[in-house]
């Protein structure tokens, strides 16, 4: 079986698996949806097709018996002409570890499997819509704010916005999931170097920062705060 379809069709996803009944699954409900797809069966194949077409998105199959979910991801985020392509890998159930280590790996947006198919597609049309990244220029954006990744720079509204290595680091966790609540210990073990002793309070002064100096020059506040659990990004709080 031809694993890509015609070239001419100009895809914007690419999914990976070795199961071919996961593979159509998955094409047939996104294709459904609107969006243009291509299939692989391995990282290899995914890594020589995105270079050429430089999908949106790859989408994966992400098992704990295997590393191939994670390298794949490593080896496109490490290489300067796909690292600005959303990697989303689907957690199989009873793997929910794996998703630390994925984000640690640079994934965008995991989501755990069983998943509500409605929550993946509503995340894929915010990168079509708002153009959430730039494959030219490694930009974050949400809700006017604009995180340079490349030279480490952030403006609100086009205003520069001054953030110090640590801010910075939260800031960036967070537009690269918007929505996503992250706990405490999550924050810690992206933002803070290795080996270092960080304890909760630390996390909380340090979202203060990065809040204050995201509303220096006015706008609303964009960290919600969750109870009992931690922080997300959300670009539409008042």
């Amino acid at each position: 079986m031809q694993l890509f379809e015609d070239e001419r069709l100009s895809p914007t996803l690419m999914l990976v698996s070795p199961s071919l009944d996961f593979l159509l699954f998955m094409k047939h409900m996104l294709e459904t949806d609107g969006f243009a797809v291509v299939l692989a069966k391995d990282p290899d194949e995914v890594v020589e097709r995105a270079e050429m077409i430089r999908p949106q998105a790859v989408i994966a199959e992400c098992r704990a018996s295997s590393t191939m979910c994670r390298d794949l991801c490593t080896r496109l985020k490490t290489a300067q002409s796909t690292r600005a392509i959303a990697f989303i890998p689907l957690i199989e159930q009873g793997a929910e570890a794996l998703y630390l280590e994925m984000i640690q790996a640079g994934a965008d947006r995991p989501f755990h499997r069983p998943f509500e198919p409605i929550k993946l597609l509503e995340y894929l049309r915010t990168l079509s819509a708002d153009g959430q990244r730039s494959d030219q220029q490694g930009i974050l954006k949400s809700g006017g704010i604009e995180l340079n990744v490349r030279n480490r720079r952030v403006q609100r509204d086009g205003r520069i916005v001054q953030l110090g290595a640590l801010e910075f680091n939260l800031l960036q966790i967070f537009l690269q999931s918007p929505g996503r609540v992250f706990r405490r210990e999550e924050l810690i073990a992206l933002g803070w170097p290795a080996n270092t002793f960080v304890d909760d309070r630390t996390v909380d002064v340090r979202i203060g920062l990065l809040r204050k100096s995201l509303r220096a020059n006015g706008g609303t506040d964009v960290i919600r705060t969750v109870r009992g659990i931690g922080y997300a990004f959300d670009a539409e709080q008042d």
